[in-house]
């Protein structure tokens, strides 16, 4: 009897060791000791926190990926603002002579007075560029043919059914005076070739360029505004406006 019990015994010591060596027995072994250095110290050494998101995204945006840190545009320091252009006394007595009361020199505008052979005859004419509240008044008194350009091209109607139902301001819409010069004193003749009030402009910006137009060198009015850009040139009998920037 002793000799079955001793090797039984023996069996049951070693499987209580191996139980003992188990993961989970040094886990239970390893909390029991946490356990006891909380007690003894009463206090327990903070786990490391896990990384945040925001840490993350930082990290990725320092790496330099485009992705990750998309560059801001800064557009490019705008240039200084041509000054005003100064008015003399004459041009605006020619206005009123040539175009009537109405009429007052566009303000702001670092140019408001451009000369070039707009009719191709080989005699200078001139564009002034001025506002106006009622623009179409002394059309017959001072003997001007007001035009509007783009109604015309776009079949919209009349300068003179379209200038009292502008969009913009009256103050801030261009008008443009045009002269066309006749003998030695070309546009500032008493008695020009002929004058024309354009109205309805969307311009904001005015200048001449030069072009060919039916074999013929001309100047050419050209605009701009905040979407687009367009030219009105005179095709020998009245002035045309072309948004496409070719003139044929």
């Amino acid at each position: 009897m002793r000799r079955i019990f001793l090797p039984l015994l023996c069996i049951t010591v070693l499987v209580f060791t191996s139980a003992a060596q188990s993961p989970t027995a040094q886990n239970a072994s390893a909390s029991t000791a946490a356990a006891n250095a909380t007690n003894s110290s009463g206090q327990s050494a903070a786990p490391a926190a896990a990384k945040s998101k925001k840490s993350q995204k930082e990290d990725f945006d320092d790496s330099g990926s485009l992705l990750g840190n998309p560059p801001v545009y800064t557009p490019p320091p705008s240039k200084e603002k041509m000054k005003p252009a100064e008015v003399p006394a004459w041009l605006n007595e020619l206005v009123v002579k040539q175009f009537g009361k109405e009429f007052e020199i566009f303000p702001n505008d670092h140019q408001v007075l451009f000369t070039g052979d707009l009719d191709g005859d080989g005699i200078e004419d001139a564009v002034i560029v001025v506002r106006s509240e009622h623009p179409l008044l002394g059309a017959s008194s001072h003997n001007f043919v007001p035009l509007s350009p783009e109604e015309d091209y776009y079949g919209w109607g009349k300068a003179s059914t379209f200038a009292g139902s502008q969009t913009v301001r009256w103050e801030e819409q261009r008008i443009l005076l045009i002269i066309h010069g006749s003998g030695p004193q070309a546009w500032r003749s008493e008695t020009p070739k002929a004058k024309f009030v354009m109205v309805n402009l969307p311009f904001e910006k005015i200048q001449l360029t030069v072009a060919k137009i039916k074999k013929r060198t001309e100047a050419v009015i050209s605009g701009d505004s905040m979407t687009f850009s367009a030219t009105i040139f005179w095709d020998g009998k009245k002035y045309k406006f072309d948004p496409t920037g070719t003139i044929d």
